[in-house]
Protein backbone atom coordinates (compact mmCIF):
# COMPACT_ATOMS: atom_id res chain seq x y z
CA UNK A 1 0.00 0.00 0.00
CA UNK A 2 2.91 2.36 0.71
CA UNK A 3 4.16 1.94 -2.85
CA UNK A 4 0.75 2.82 -4.24
CA UNK A 5 0.69 5.93 -2.07
CA UNK A 6 4.19 6.78 -3.34
CA UNK A 7 3.09 6.42 -6.97
CA UNK A 8 0.02 8.54 -6.33
CA UNK A 9 2.10 11.19 -4.55
CA UNK A 10 4.42 11.34 -7.58
CA UNK A 11 1.40 11.94 -9.83
CA UNK A 12 0.28 14.73 -7.54
CA UNK A 13 3.78 16.21 -7.60
CA UNK A 14 3.67 16.24 -11.41
CA UNK A 15 0.33 18.01 -11.22
CA UNK A 16 1.70 20.66 -8.89
CA UNK A 17 4.81 21.19 -11.02
CA UNK A 18 2.81 21.67 -14.20
CA UNK A 19 0.41 24.00 -12.40
CA UNK A 20 3.32 26.00 -11.00
CA UNK A 21 5.05 26.16 -14.41
CA UNK A 22 1.95 27.33 -16.25
CA UNK A 23 1.18 29.82 -13.50
CA UNK A 24 4.69 31.30 -13.42
CA UNK A 25 4.95 31.74 -17.19
CA UNK A 26 1.50 33.26 -17.34
CA UNK A 27 2.39 36.11 -15.02
CA UNK A 28 4.91 37.32 -17.57
CA UNK A 29 2.90 36.50 -20.68
CA UNK A 30 -0.49 37.97 -19.75
CA UNK A 31 -0.69 41.54 -18.50
CA UNK A 32 -4.24 41.30 -17.15
CA UNK A 33 -3.24 38.52 -14.73
CA UNK A 34 -6.43 36.47 -15.16
CA UNK A 35 -4.81 33.16 -16.15
CA UNK A 36 -5.80 30.35 -13.84
CA UNK A 37 -4.70 26.75 -14.19
CA UNK A 38 -6.18 23.91 -12.21
CA UNK A 39 -4.66 20.46 -12.39
CA UNK A 40 -6.15 17.53 -10.50
CA UNK A 41 -5.53 13.81 -10.38
CA UNK A 42 -8.92 12.12 -10.55
CA UNK A 43 -10.13 8.54 -10.97
CA UNK A 44 -12.45 7.59 -13.81
CA UNK A 45 -14.10 4.33 -12.80
CA UNK A 46 -15.43 1.62 -15.11
CA UNK A 47 -18.99 2.93 -14.73
CA UNK A 48 -17.77 6.44 -15.78
CA UNK A 49 -18.12 7.86 -12.27
CA UNK A 50 -15.37 10.19 -11.08
CA UNK A 51 -13.84 10.28 -7.61
CA UNK A 52 -10.66 11.47 -5.92
CA UNK A 53 -9.84 8.34 -3.88
CA UNK A 54 -6.23 7.97 -2.81
CA UNK A 55 -6.33 4.40 -1.46
CA UNK A 56 -6.58 1.30 -3.64
CA UNK A 57 -6.59 -2.45 -3.06
CA UNK A 58 -3.45 -4.41 -3.92
CA UNK A 59 -3.47 -5.95 -7.42
CA UNK A 60 -6.36 -3.73 -8.52
CA UNK A 61 -6.01 -1.11 -11.27
CA UNK A 62 -5.68 2.57 -10.35
CA UNK A 63 -7.95 4.44 -12.80
CA UNK A 64 -6.10 7.76 -12.41
CA UNK A 65 -6.46 10.55 -14.95
CA UNK A 66 -5.25 14.14 -15.20
CA UNK A 67 -7.92 16.83 -15.23
CA UNK A 68 -6.47 20.10 -16.59
CA UNK A 69 -8.57 23.28 -16.68
CA UNK A 70 -7.39 26.66 -17.94
CA UNK A 71 -9.29 29.91 -17.70
CA UNK A 72 -8.62 33.61 -18.08
CA UNK A 73 -9.40 36.48 -20.40
CA UNK A 74 -7.46 36.21 -23.65
CA UNK A 75 -5.42 33.18 -22.54
CA UNK A 76 -3.92 31.30 -25.49
CA UNK A 77 -1.06 28.92 -24.62
CA UNK A 78 0.58 27.48 -27.74
CA UNK A 79 2.50 24.22 -28.07
CA UNK A 80 1.89 23.28 -24.43
CA UNK A 81 3.14 19.96 -23.07
CA UNK A 82 1.92 17.99 -20.08
CA UNK A 83 4.25 15.23 -18.90
CA UNK A 84 3.05 12.56 -16.47
CA UNK A 85 5.74 10.50 -14.70
CA UNK A 86 5.19 7.23 -12.82
CA UNK A 87 8.09 5.76 -10.88
CA UNK A 88 9.02 2.17 -11.64
CA UNK A 89 8.77 -0.16 -8.64
CA UNK A 90 8.72 -3.91 -8.11
CA UNK A 91 5.03 -3.80 -7.21
CA UNK A 92 3.84 -1.50 -10.02
CA UNK A 93 3.23 -2.71 -13.55
CA UNK A 94 3.60 -0.58 -16.67
CA UNK A 95 0.87 2.07 -16.61
CA UNK A 96 -1.76 1.91 -19.33
CA UNK A 97 -1.70 5.61 -20.21
CA UNK A 98 -4.73 6.81 -22.15
CA UNK A 99 -4.39 9.06 -25.19
CA UNK A 100 -5.93 12.50 -25.04
CA UNK A 101 -8.40 13.27 -27.83
CA UNK A 102 -7.51 16.96 -27.51
CA UNK A 103 -3.74 16.49 -27.79
CA UNK A 104 -2.00 16.66 -31.16
CA UNK A 105 0.59 14.15 -29.90
CA UNK A 106 0.54 11.43 -27.23
CA UNK A 107 4.04 10.07 -26.59
CA UNK A 108 4.90 7.16 -24.31
CA UNK A 109 8.49 6.74 -23.16
CA UNK A 110 10.52 5.40 -20.27
CA UNK A 111 13.94 5.39 -18.74
CA UNK A 112 15.42 3.15 -16.06
CA UNK A 113 13.45 4.84 -13.26
CA UNK A 114 10.17 6.16 -14.73
CA UNK A 115 7.39 5.60 -17.24
CA UNK A 116 6.37 8.81 -19.02
CA UNK A 117 3.40 10.03 -21.00
CA UNK A 118 3.80 13.38 -22.75
CA UNK A 119 0.75 15.12 -24.16
CA UNK A 120 1.31 17.97 -26.62
CA UNK A 121 -1.47 20.46 -27.24
CA UNK A 122 -1.54 22.80 -30.23
CA UNK A 123 -3.07 25.47 -28.01
CA UNK A 124 -4.97 25.72 -24.75
CA UNK A 125 -7.45 28.55 -24.47
CA UNK A 126 -9.15 30.16 -21.53
CA UNK A 127 -12.32 32.15 -21.43
CA UNK A 128 -13.76 34.62 -19.00
CA UNK A 129 -13.28 33.91 -15.28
Amino acid sequence: MNRLKKIFSILLMVALLVNTFLGSTSKNAFADGTLKTELKIININGDNTIDENTEFWVNKPIPAAVDLSISGTGVNLKNTKLKVSVQKTDSATRPDFADSKKAIANERSEDSNYYYMTYTFDQLNGGLN
